[in-house]
């Protein structure tokens, strides 16, 4: 994994062995793990924005190809399975980028099967059902363990579960995942999609996933989310969108209050700009309000304004003209 440079990948900066301790250096990402960031969200009642799964969703799987395209220093492909894709291993940093990292489990293609028989590499929840059958590992396993991921995020619960390693694994061999209510159709299709049963109804690549998760989202979410996003924002926009639903009136008593709200898959249009009318020679201009102060909600629940408010503006109309004074 050293060979992987990736804005999303955690580069590995050095390797070395301490008396018969070997160890790996790996570059310091500040952040929270996207299993935190679930967590958090079923506390508090709220879902992950829709918009924001098929970002992730997008970046994770860019990471994906490129270990999946990874070649040697001697210009060899190595096509590295990570085998090990779950929450706790990606991670939205604070600086606003999707990390994956924990390469600890993968495998170069051509030494898969070096791995003991009988031997799971990775979380049971997470592998497909040909894992257990001993098919093999190919680059499908990691595109259905980050279709696992991300239903996960969309509906908070992972789509096959048990109370034990037996349970998971009938689960996962024989249920079917339920819908995603609430979640707008592509990026349902193209979730339910990786978790198809069969490999070869899965997307055949990570590259294919992004497409797909690029044009459910429409708005190509990737180019216009903030540079600063880490999970403060992530947890601050669902709960605006909870606190939001709450406000507007119930369309549907039918609806629990505690449903998720999912966020549409669309850029906010910019407002309206009205048309200006034509001036009178007698209209008098009306008084210019003050544009709105941007605030902050602290902790407390203080809100503080984040600049100084301008001071409101009235226009009067000019005094009448006196050529006594002006020949003065």
């Amino acid at each position: 994994t050293a060979s992987i440079r990736h804005p999303n990948i955690v580069a590995t900066l050095d390797l070395g062995f301490d008396g018969q301790n070997h160890f790996v250096v790996l570059d310091y990402v500040s952040g929270e793990s996207i299993s935190r960031v679930i967590r958090q969200c079923k506390r508090e009642g709220v879902a992950v924005p829709a918009w924001l799964v098929a970002w992730v969703g997008a970046e994770t799987a860019s990471a994906l190809h490129a270990a999946h395209e990874a070649k040697s220093l001697a210009g060899e492909p190595l096509e590295i399975i990570h085998r090990d894709i779950s929450p706790g291993n990606v991670m939205l940093s604070d600086d606003g980028h999707v990390m994956l990292f924990d390469f600890g489990v993968a495998k170069a293609r051509q030494r898969l099967h070096e791995t003991t028989a009988g031997e799971l590499k990775g979380k049971l929840a997470y592998m497909p059902p040909e894992t257990f059958r001993g098919v093999g590992v190919s680059r499908t396993n990691d595109i259905f363990a980050l279709g696992v991921v991300l239903y996960e995020m969309l509906s908070g619960r992972r789509p096959f579960r048990g109370e034990g390693t037996m349970e998971i694994l009938i689960a996962v061999d024989r249920d079917a995942p339920a819908r995603l209510d609430g979640v707008p159709r592509p990026l349902e299709r193209a979730v339910l999609r990786c978790l198809a049963k069969d490999p070869a109804e899965r997307f055949a690549s990570a590259q294919e996933l992004i497409v797909a998760l690029d044009a459910a989202s429409a708005s190509e979410p990737r180019r216009w989310l903030p540079a600063a996003l880490g999970v403060g924002a992530v947890l601050a926009m669902a709960l605006l969108a909870w606190q939001l639903g709450r406000a507007a009136p119930a369309a549907d008593a039918s609806v629990a209050p505690s449903a998720a709200i999912s966020l549409e898959l669309t850029r906010p249009r910019p407002p309206a700009t009205p048309t200006p009318s034509s001036p009178t020679p007698s209209a008098i201009p009306p008084a210019v309000s003050a544009p709105p102060v941007p605030s902050v909600r602290t902790p407390a629940g203080k809100i503080v304004p984040t600049r100084a408010p301008l001071a409101a503006k009235s226009v009067s109309p000019s005094p009448k003209r006196d050529p006594l004074n002006e020949q003065k």
